[in-house]
C-alpha cells in the first residue's frame, strides 16, 4: 500500500496510509488531510488512486503545488519517492515497507469499526519512534466532540480542541455542567500525541462511567457513551460524521438545557437542576428535583432563517472599512455586535460568510468557531424569551413563566428579560392571578401560583406579601378552630362535674390535623427542600402524613435522599407509589437512580 511521509517547516513528521480512491488536502475544515499553515489553500489539491497509479491534482491552489521543485497543471503521476510541495509542507510518495511496522488497531466491538466516510486514518512518526517532538501542525478534518443525548436539548456539541478539557460545575472548567450530580470539577478529557483521548475521573462524587461502567480513567473509542452523574454524552472520533438523531417525543426525559458562554474562551454552559427545579415545584412534582419536565420549546433546536442569513452574508460581502483596519477583525466585530443585540440569526449568516468569502488566519478562526458555537446554542433560549413574550401579551401569565423559567440565568435573554421588563412584567401577573385565586377562596391555587414566583425571583416582595397574607388567614382559621374545641371542651366538663361519680381519667387524643394544615405543612416542606433543608423537611412532612396527605411521602424521599439515607428514602418513595400517583413512571426513574430494591 502506498504511503505519504508528510512533514513540515519543523520538522514534524506524519504517515499517511492511501487507503481511499480520493484524498482532498487544504485548510478548510472538511479535507481528508487539513494542514493549518497560511500557504495551504482551503481547498489546496487531491491525491487519487487508480489501479496502482497514484496522481496529484491541484484544485484551486493559490500558490500552487509543485512536484519534484516544478509547478504542476491539472493533474500529474507520481513515483515512489516523488515529493509534492504544498505549501510549507512536503509530501513524499513512498511504497511498502514492511522493516517497521504500524501497531495493531485496538479490537472494536462489532459494529463500532471505521465508516467508509471517515478521514484517512494519520499515524505520528514521532510516536513511533518514540521521540520528544509533538506535530502541532496537522489538524483533523473534524474534531474530536462531546454531543449531549439525554436532554431536550440533546444534540448540542462540544468540540474538544485542548489537549486537556475539564468538564464541571465549577467556572474555572472549560464546559461548565449546572447540574446537582456533577463535581465542581467532575472530570477531564486528555487528548494524546496519538490521536486518542483518555478520560479522568477527578475524584467526583457520582464517579464517571463509560458505555456503563464505572472507571478511574480509560481511553474513549467511537461510539462512547459518557456519563458524568445523570449527564450523557457520546464521544465522536476525529474525522466521524456523526449527526444526532432525537428519539420520539415522548420517549424523551430531559434532564438538563445547554448553552454556550460568552464569558470566556471555548467554555461551555450546561444548565438544570435549580430552574428546572422552580418549574417543577411550580406544578407540585418536587421529587425529581431536575428531571421529567418537557422543554417549553418543546424543540431542540431553533430552526434558521436563510433569507436574514443569506441578508447578514451580504452585508459581509459588501463591508467596507477605513485604510489600515483588518477587514476580517471588522466582519468579526459586526457579528458580535449582532450577538450581543440578541440578532443570533444575522451573526450566524456573517460568521459563516467570513469564513467563505475571506481568509481568517488561525486566532481569528478560533473567536469565529466559538461565535458561532455560542450563537447556536443560544438558539433555543431565544425561542422561549419570544415565545414568554406572546404569551404575556396574550394575558396567559403561568404558560409566559414556564417559558421564562426554562431560560438559563447565564443566557443573554435571561439578562434580556431582566432589562426590558418582560420578567418582572410575567411575575406580577402571575401575582394577580394569585390574588384572583385567594378572592374566590382558592387558597391551595393561589398559594401554588405565589410559590411559583418566588421560586423564579426569590426576593419578588409582592408574592412574599401573598404568601404572609395567605399564612395569617389560615392561622386566623385554625385559631377559630381551636377556640371552638375548647369551648366545647370546656362545656363538656360543666355538666358533668355535678354528678356523684367521678369522672374517668382518659389519656386526651392527639390532635388530628386538617386536609388545610397537612397541605400547608407539605408545601412548607416542599420549599425547605427546595432551598437545601432537608431536616426541616422531613419534620414538616412527618406531621404532614400523620395528617392524611400522601404527597408528603414523596417529599420524604427526596429529602431523605438529599441526607442520603437510601434506605428510608427507598421507603417513602414505595409507600407514595402506593397511592396509584399520577406519575408512576418518574417515581420509578427516580427509585431506579437511588437503587432501591424492588
Amino acid at each position: 500500500m502506498h504511503k505519504l511521509l508528510i512533514e513540515d517547516d519543523e520538522g514534524g513528521k506524519t504517515v499517511v496510509s492511501l487507503i481511499r480512491d480520493e484524498i482532498t488536502v487544504g485548510r478548510a475544515e472538511g479535507n481528508t488531510i487539513r494542514l493549518t499553515e497560511r500557504n495551504v489553500s482551503r481547498n489546496h489539491a487531491r491525491i487519487l488512486r487508480q489501479d496502482d497509479k497514484i496522481f496529484v491534482e491541484d484544485v484551486s491552489a493559490r500558490y500552487g503545488v509543485k512536484r519534484n521543485g516544478k509547478n504542476i497543471k491539472g493533474r500529474e503521476e507520481l513515483a515512489v519517492g516523488d515529493v509534492v510541495l504544498i505549501g510549507d509542507y512536503r509530501l513524499t510518495l513512498q511504497g511498502e515497507k514492511k522493516a517497521k511496522p504500524l501497531p495493531k488497531p485496538k479490537a472494536r466491538a462489532p459494529g463500532k469499526g471505521p465508516g467508509a466516510n471517515e478521514v484517512t486514518t494519520v499515524t505520528r512518526l514521532s510516536d513511533l519512534e518514540q521521540t520528544e517532538r509533538e506535530v502541532t501542525s496537522m489538524m483533523p478534518a473534524l474534531p474530536a466532540k462531546l454531543v449531549v443525548i439525554s436532554s431536550n436539548f440533546a444534540g448540542q456539541e462540544f468540540a474538544l480542541t485542548q489537549n486537556e478539557t475539564v468538564i464541571g460545575r465549577g467556572e474555572d472548567c472549560h464546559f461548565i455542567i449546572d447540574h446537582r450530580s456533577i463535581s465542581q470539577k467532575h472530570a477531564k478529557i486528555v487528548r494524546e500525541k496519538n490521536a486518542t483521548y483518555k478520560i479522568v475521573d477527578l475524584n467526583s462524587k457520582n464517579g464517571v462511567k463509560v458505555s456503563g461502567e464505572s472507571y478511574r480513567a480509560t481511553h474513549l473509542k467511537r461510539g462512547d457513551v459518557v456519563e458524568l452523574g445523570h449527564v450523557k454524552f457520546r464521544f465522536v472520533e476525529p474525522g466521524e460524521n456523526y449527526v444526532f438523531t432525537p428519539p420520539a417525543p415522548e420517549a424523551a426525559a430531559p434532564d438538563f438545557a445547554a448553552a454556550q458562554s460568552s464569558g470566556g474562551p471555548n467554555k461551555a454552559v450546561v444548565f438544570g437542576g435549580g430552574i428546572l427545579v422552580a418549574a417543577l415545584l411550580a406544578i407540585g412534582a418536587i421529587f425529581l428535583l431536575g428531571g421529567d419536565k418537557e422543554s417549553p420549546g418543546g424543540e431542540a433546536v431553533a430552526e434558521v432563517d436563510p433569507q436574514v442569513q443569506a441578508a447578514a452574508a451580504q452585508e459581509i460581502a459588501d463591508l467596507e472599512v477605513a485604510e489600515g483596519d483588518d477587514r476580517i477583525d471588522a466582519a468579526i466585530d459586526s457579528a458580535k455586535e449582532d450577538v450581543d443585540a440578541g440578532q443570533l440569526q444575522r451573526a450566524i449568516g456573517k460568521l459563516e460568510s467570513i469564513g467563505e468569502l475571506m481568509d481568517p488566519n488561525a486566532d481569528q478562526q478560533r473567536r469565529i468557531n466559538e461565535m458561532l458555537s455560542s450563537a447556536r446554542n443560544e438558539l433555543p433560549f431565544q425561542r422561549l424569551y419570544e415565545d414568554a413574550r406572546d404569551s404575556l401579551e396574550a394575558g396567559e401569565a403561568l404558560e409566559a413563566l414556564e417559558h421564562a423559567s426554562a431560560i438559563p440565568s447565564h443566557s443573554l435573554f435571561y439578562k434580556k428579560m431582566e432589562e426590558d421588563g418582560t420578567l418582572a412584567g410575567i411575575l406580577n401577573a402571575v401575582v394577580s392571578e394569585a390574588r384572583s385565586e385567594l378572592n374566590n377562596g382558592k387558597n391551595d391555587a393561589a398559594r401554588d401560583l405565589a410559590e411559583s414566583v418566588l421560586l423564579v425571583r426569590s426576593t419578588h416582595q409582592p408574592a412574599k406579601d401573598l404568601l404572609t397574607r395567605i399564612e395569617e388567614q389560615e392561622e386566623a382559621a385554625r385559631a377559630a378552630v381551636a377556640a371552638r374545641a375548647e369551648a366545647a371542651a370546656a362545656r363538656g366538663a360543666g355538666s358533668s362535674s355535678g354528678g356523684s361519680r367521678a369522672p374517668s381519667r382518659k389519656k386526651a387524643a392527639e390532635p388530628t390535623l386538617s386536609p388545610e394544615e397537612a397541605r400547608t405543612l407539605f408545601t412548607n416542606a416542599a420549599r425547605k427542600v427546595a432551598s437545601g433543608d432537608p431536616r426541616g423537611a422531613i419534620t414538616d412532612c412527618t406531621q404532614g402524613v400523620r395528617g392524611g396527605n400522601a404527597d408528603c411521602h414523596r417529599i420524604l424521599g427526596v429529602a431523605y435522599g438529599q441526607l442520603n439515607d437510601i434506605d428510608a428514602a427507598c421507603r417513602h418513595y414505595r409507600q407514595y407509589m402506593r397511592t396509584g400517583p399520577s406519575n408512576p413512571g418518574a417515581v420509578e426513574a427516580q427509585m431506579e437512580r437511588l437503587g432501591c430494591p424492588p
